[in-house]
């Protein structure tokens, strides 16, 4: 059920995306969180806000990069840290894996290697779901 939903979701994205140029996703997306981040970057924003997560996908490049021969291995996605955020998860896709970076809150998230724990389990469950069992996760 969960994952009819995400595709759902999906989905519903893609089609209000549909027809634009990667810049102009870009461009729209920044427009959009625009307030929101200049909001929390001066401490204009109020001290009740409807949400504490931010989600982040950042494409990558499809192929393997290399410098003076040397392949480079994985790339570690770091968001910035704000005010009254008590999450920040941004995935970035590189060659053919996926990489996760998330910075919490201690305060409002004090055992992030349990949310850790409950990505991997959901990354196995997608896997399955996918057919792609028996892939091997590195721990960075």
């Amino acid at each position: 059920n969960r994952m009819r939903v995400i595709k759902a979701s999906v989905e519903e994205a893609k089609q209000r995306f549909k027809g634009m140029s990667p810049e102009e996703i870009l461009n729209y997306t920044a427009l959009t969180l625009a307030p929101t981040g200049v909001a929390l970057l001066t401490g204009l924003a109020p001290r009740w806000q409807a949400f504490n997560v931010v989600i982040s996908n950042v494409p990558g490049p499809k192929d393997p990069l290399y410098w003076n021969g040397a392949r480079l291995q994985g790339m570690y996605p770091v968001s910035i840290v704000l005010d009254r955020i008590a999450l920040n998860i941004t995935v970035t896709s590189y060659a053919d894996s996926l990489e996760f970076g998330l910075i919490g809150c201690r305060r409002t998230l004090p055992s992030m290697q349990r949310l850790l724990e409950y990505l991997e389990n959901s990354i196995r469950e997608l896997e399955v779901a996918a057919g792609v069992c028996g892939y091997n996760h590195t721990h960075r």
